[in-house]
C-alpha cells in the first residue's frame, strides 16, 4: 500500500429504493393492478430500521430450495446474515459484496427474520470500525467453495487468508476487526453460528408488519442495479489488468487505489475502464426515479395534506443526515488523497463524490423549500 494513501471506498449509492428481486421487478411492471391487490390481501414483514443501530447483525431465510439447503446443513433456519451499517445493510451474495436498503427486504413471516446485537451493546468506537470494515470490502469476490466448508470448519479455529467472502464470514469478520468476537471461527461461520451465540442478543423490536405504500415501494426500480453492474464490470478489468502484469491480487475496490499509486503506468488505462463502464454516470440516477425528491413542487403533490408532507420530510431529513455524514466523509478521504497525490485516478474519485455529496445538498434544499411553502 502506498505510504499515506487512505482508503476511500465508493460505495454504491444507498439512497432508496432498491428491488428485492429482479423477477419481482419484471412482474411488477407487467401486472401492477394485481400485484398491489395481491398486497392488499397477505401480510408481509420488514426490518424496522427504528431500531436497529449500526453494526446489528441481520438473518433471514428465503424461500428458495438452496436457502432450506443452507439452513439444513448449518443446523438451524437462517440460510443469509447482512450488516446493519445506518439505512442501509452490506452483505456478500454470489455476484460480490454490495450495499443493500433493508426497507426493500420483505418476508411472508417473522420467523424468517432476526436482528441481533451484541450483549451489552458496542462502543461507538467498535461500531465505527465495523461499518468502515464492511464498506472497506465492498467489491470483494464471493467463494461458494469457501462457503460450503463451513460445515467443517465451524467447530475448529481454522484461520484464512483468503480475499474472498461469504455472508457470514464477512459480518464476523467486520466484528474482529473491532476486537469482538462473536463466533468460534470468524473465517468459517454460518449464519445459524450468530443465531446460537451466548454472545448477542435479540433486538427489541426488529420487525414490523409492512404497510401497503412499503410493499409497492419495496417493488419499485432499483437504482443500485445499475451502479453495481458498472462497478464489477470495472472492477474486474482491473482485477485481470493486475494478473496480467504481475501486480498482485485487487481484492476489493478500495485496493485500488494503493495499487494505482504504485504502478503510476496503469493510471490511465484503470480510469479509462472506469469512464467506459458508465460507473461515473449513475451519480444522479436517482433523479429519474425519485424526482420529487428534488423539486418541490413535485414533492408537494406526491403526498396529500400536510402532515402527510411533514411526515415525509421527516422520513427525508433522516435518510438524508445519514447521506450527508457518509458522503461528507468520503469526500474528505478523496480530497486528502488528490492532495497528497493528484494523479489522474485520485482527481477522477474526487471528482465522482463530489457529485455525490452535491446531490445530498440538493435534496436537503428541496425539503428546506418544502418546510418553508407550509409556513
Amino acid at each position: 500500500m502506498a505510504r499515506g494513501w487512505r482508503c476511500c471506498c465508493v460505495a454504491p449509492a444507498l439512497t432508496p429504493p432498491e428491488v428485492v428481486r429482479t423477477t419481482a421487478a419484471r412482474y411488477f411492471q407487467f401486472a401492477i393492478s394485481s400485484t398491489t391487490e395481491f398486497n392488499r390481501m397477505t401480510k408481509q414483514f420488514l426490518f424496522n430500521t427504528d431500531e436497529l443501530l449500526p453494526g446489528d447483525i441481520l438473518l433471514t431465510r428465503g424461500d428458495t430450495k438452496g436457502s432450506s439447503l443452507i439452513a439444513k446443513v448449518t443446523g438451524g433456519h437462517f440460510s443469509h446474515a447482512m450488516l446493519y451499517v445506518g439505512n442501509s445493510v452490506i452483505h456478500a451474495m454470489p455476484d460480490g459484496v454490495y450495499s443493500k436498503n433493508p426497507q426493500r427486504l420483505l418476508f411472508s413471516t417473522q420467523a424468517d427474520m432476526l436482528a441481533l446485537r451484541r450483549v451489552g451493546g458496542l462502543s461507538d468506537g467498535q461500531s465505527a470500525s465495523i461499518v468502515d470494515t464492511a464498506r472497506y470490502w465492498v467489491g470483494a469476490l464471493y467463494s461458494k467453495m469457501q462457503a460450503a466448508a463451513v460445515p467443517g470448519y465451524s467447530k475448529i479455529r481454522v484461520p484464512t487468508s483468503s480475499s474472498k467472502q461469504f455472508c457470514s464470514r464477512l459480518v464476523a469478520q467486520c466484528y474482529m476487526a473491532a476486537d469482538v468476537r462473536v463466533v468460534m471461527n470468524p473465517d468459517y461461520c454460518s449464519p445459524n453460528d450468530f443465531a446460537k451465540s451466548s454472545l448477542l442478543t435479540p433486538v427489541p423490536g426488529f420487525a414490523l408488519e409492512a404497510s401497503e405504500q412499503q410493499i409497492d415501494f419495496a417493488h419499485t426500480k432499483d437504482p443500485n442495479e445499475k451502479i453495481q453492474r458498472a462497478t464489477f464490470e470495472w472492477l474486474g478489468k482491473v482485477r485481470g489488468l493486475a494478473l496480467r502484469r504481475g501486480l498482485g491480487q485487487v481484492a476489493r475496490q478500495s485496493d485500488v487505489g494503493p495499487l494505482v499509486a504504485g504502478t503510476p503506468a496503469i493510471n490511465k488505462v484503470v480510469c479509462n475502464y472506469i469512464r467506459a463502464s458508465g460507473y461515473l454516470e449513475h451519480f444522479n440516477v436517482d433523479r429519474g426515479i425519485n424526482a420529487y425528491r428534488y423539486d418541490k413542487e413535485l414533492f408537494l403533490a406526491k403526498f396529500s395534506g400536510r402532515n402527510e408532507i411533514m411526515n415525509a420530510v421527516e422520513v427525508e431529513r433522516g435518510i438524508n443526515a445519514y447521506e450527508l455524514h457518509r458522503r461528507g466523509k468520503n469526500y474528505g478521504v478523496a480530497l486528502q488523497n488528490a492532495r497528497q497525490l493528484p494523479n489522474e485516478y485520485n482527481t477522477l474519485v474526487l471528482k465522482h463524490e463530489s457529485n455525490l455529496l452535491n446531490e445530498v445538498y440538493a435534496r436537503i434544499s428541496v425539503l428546506d423549500d418544502v418546510e418553508k411553502s407550509l409556513h
